[in-house]
């Protein structure tokens, strides 16, 4: 929660995982991904598949070297 109101003040980027009501940090990041589950190793598995899917989509707009 620090570390989103210190970039906010510092014009920094954020990008947040939430789950269930994404709590004191809903609408404190740029990018939110919210996942409203209850239990914790459910949002978990989410949340892999959204980081996963977004390596995946940054690899194919990369240049390869």
């Amino acid at each position: 929660l620090r570390a989103l109101h210190a970039a906010r003040e510092r014009g920094v980027a954020t990008v947040a995982f939430l789950g269930r009501d994404g709590g004191p940090c809903r609408n404190l990041a740029d990018v939110q991904f919210l996942v409203p589950g209850t239990l914790s190793a459910r949002i978990q598995e989410a949340h892999k598949l959204l980081l996963y899917t977004l390596c995946e989509m940054v690899e194919q707009v990369l240049p390869r070297a």
